[in-house]
């Protein structure tokens, strides 16, 4: 087989190196590469199978899993990368968008037990001041590409919910409800987009007709149009150059977390042991759901079967 010269070689290396960029897989591993040096463990390429058999694939994966016991609690980042450099992103906000800070915790994606530590803790201030459960003064609600036919801002949205969505159901596999028949591992998933491009807020500020334009590092979307799930999807939106900010960010603030969720975890696991509520803590605060989560009123039920 005949070698090709170096001027080919180094030519095909050029079409290979610029399909590669305008594919987007150099901001995959920038974007694995931001959290990992945060202090995340990372995943590239994960895939995650729906109840038909379908495989869906998230680009990045970056977790933080702390042991306990029994079981554990992790907090996972699941990000799809959008290459984006000839076509800004546009977000809509609005203060009518906003939603309670204790309804954002509540409704933040997780698995059962997750859920339910995160429903009892929905009025805990040390996690409302926590990005990780931000609800800002005039969230995201909307967005698109510009200059584009295609819808790839809502393409994205809804790959990535359902995505994370698929992710999570494959976590409540039998073979983590270890403790009594309930789960004994908290999983709470953060979706996030990173686009390599520019990316702008735009309102309409009070008083004013038209529409105000400011450039954004970060927006978080209270996304209420997921097919995968009915609560409202908190989705933060960053650009590939805050990333290694956002990420540092993100990793202290587990750091500051992680303490509270692990007490409410064992609360609730006195709660299976004694097949009792009476012991459970609870936060005040709007839900923006009505009754139990769902491993709550698996307790409720129990009680009933097993009387003390």
């Amino acid at each position: 087989m005949t070698e090709p010269s170096p001027k080919k070689s180094g030519q095909i290396k050029e079409k290979i190196g610029e399909w590669l960029n305008s594919e987007g897989y150099p901001l995959e591993f920038k974007t694995a590469r931001a959290f990992r040096e945060a202090g995340f463990h990372i995943r590239q390429g994960m895939h995650a199978r729906d109840n038909q058999g379908a495989a869906r694939e998230i680009d990045v994966l970056a977790e933080y899993t702390l042991r306990t016991n029994p079981g554990f609690v992790r907090i996972s980042h699941t990000v799809e990368c959008k290459w984006s450099n000839d076509k800004p992103w546009v977000v809509f906000t609005s203060e009518d968008a906003q939603v309670a800070s204790s309804a954002c915790i509540n409704q933040t994606m997780a698995n059962p037990l997750g859920r339910a530590i995160l429903w009892c803790l929905a009025g805990d201030t040390t996690l409302k001041n926590s990005s990780i459960f931000e609800t800002p003064d005039r969230p995201g609600f909307a967005g698109r590409q510009c200059f584009s036919k295609q819808d790839l801002f809502y393409n994205a949205m809804q790959s990535i919910i359902t995505s994370s969505t698929t992710l999570m159901d494959n976590f409540n596999h039998p073979v983590y409800r270890r403790n009594k028949g309930f789960p004994d591992a908290a999983w709470i998933i953060l979706p996030c987009i990173v686009i390599e491009g520019e990316l702008f807020e735009v309102f309409q500020a009070e008083g004013a007709d038209g529409l105000e334009i400011q450039p954004a590092d970060r927006i978080r979307i209270h996304w209420r149009g997921a097919e995968a799930r009915s609560h409202i999807t908190h989705v933060d939106i960053i650009r590939a150059s805050h990333l290694p900010t956002f990420a540092k960010q993100r990793r202290a603030e587990v750091d500051k977390i992680t303490n509270t969720i692990c007490n409410s975890k064992q609360n609730i696991e006195e709660c299976i042991r004694e097949s009792s509520l009476d012991k459970l803590n609870i936060t005040e605060g709007a839900r923006g759901t009505l009754g139990l989560p769902p491993l709550l009123q698996e307790i409720k039920e129990r009680t009933k079967i097993e009387p003390k």
